[in-house]
């Protein structure tokens, strides 16, 4: 049984006359009258007896037609759906985290020129705000440091390694490693936390190593990248971040620390299933960081 089968035995129930159901369908009779015939062969059953003033249901066809008509019109129901979703998705709503920007400040730029078709959508938010956006349906697709409580469908983009900043005229910028429990002393520190508008979910930041702010001179935490930036290049404080985030800094030297700090960025969604517009979204973005990333890794 098929759905085009279905649509012509409809026809000739609603017509009870084979020619005018054909001339409906704009087809020829006997394709018509092969599709009747087939789906009587297939259940062993007469569906349609020809009478003088036309067809006449059976028992058996008169079951089928009341059930075909309603998957019928489900049909076109998912045929509509269809049609909308995968126009709407035409437009494509990324949302990404503050430190992917600066990580990667051409992604959206390179996506869109292999798209030229897609109409491409970006926000910047902080972690937690991103998480926010995809449970109200706001964005599409997410991408941004690994959470532990992540609701959400996942997929790991980059492991890479976060590491300690400083001026290379800090005491500390000579050393190999820096210890994080030992090292630090008074050294002024600033943080980069995304979702510092949250600090009930401190456990989503990667870029707070410490294991109580009582052991570092931590001066204050901040969202905003370029305060922790422009502060870092005075000497006012030294953070974490990850690696190569700021290699256009030639002021600036990163060190690796002891216990190792590692960075994972993540592209998320919501629901079950991607869609193979966004699942080609993050493909690209997954590729895109390996060729960006792969000359530092080493």
């Amino acid at each position: 049984m098929t759905l085009l089968q279905l649509a012509y035995f409809v026809e000739v129930c609603k017509c009870r006359n084979m020619t005018k159901a054909a001339a409906n369908l704009h087809i020829s009779q006997p394709a018509i009258t092969k599709a009747i015939q087939e789906l009587e062969s297939e259940y062993g059953a007469r569906l349609l007896l020809r009478r003088k003033n036309g067809q006449e249901l059976t028992g058996e066809g008169q079951f089928l037609y009341q059930r075909a008509e309603a998957l019928l019109r489900q049909a076109e129901e998912l045929d509509a759906a269809m049609k909308q979703l995968c126009s709407r998705r035409k437009t494509v709503r990324v949302g990404v985290s503050v430190v992917f920007v600066h990580l990667f400040p051409d992604f959206l730029r390179d996506y869109q020129a292999a798209n030229p078709g897609l109409e491409l959508k970006s926000y910047a938010f902080g972690t937690v705000e991103l998480q926010q956006h995809m449970e109200k349906g706001s964005i599409d697709v997410a991408i941004s440091g690994q959470s532990d409580s992540l609701p959400f469908p996942s997929r790991v983009l980059l492991q890479a390694e976060s590491r300690f900043w400083t001026r290379r005229d800090s005491p500390l910028a000579g050393r190999e490693v820096i210890h994080i429990d030992t090292d630090l002393g008074d050294t002024p520190i600033g943080l980069f936390r995304e979702n510092i508008s949250y600090p009930q979910n401190r456990g989503v930041d990667q870029f707070y190593p410490l294991r109580g702010e009582a052991v570092a001179n931590v001066l204050f935490c901040t969202n905003q990248f370029g305060e922790i930036r422009q502060k870092l290049l005075e000497g006012a404080v030294s953070t974490f971040l990850p690696q190569h985030i700021l290699d256009d800094c030639p002021q600036l030297v990163s060190i690796p620390t002891d216990p190792p700090l590692r960075f994972n960025l993540l592209a998320y969604w919501n629901g079950g299933h991607i869609s193979s517009q966004l699942l080609d979204l993050v493909t690209f973005a997954q590729d895109y960081i390996a060729r960006r990333m792969a000359p530092g890794e080493g």
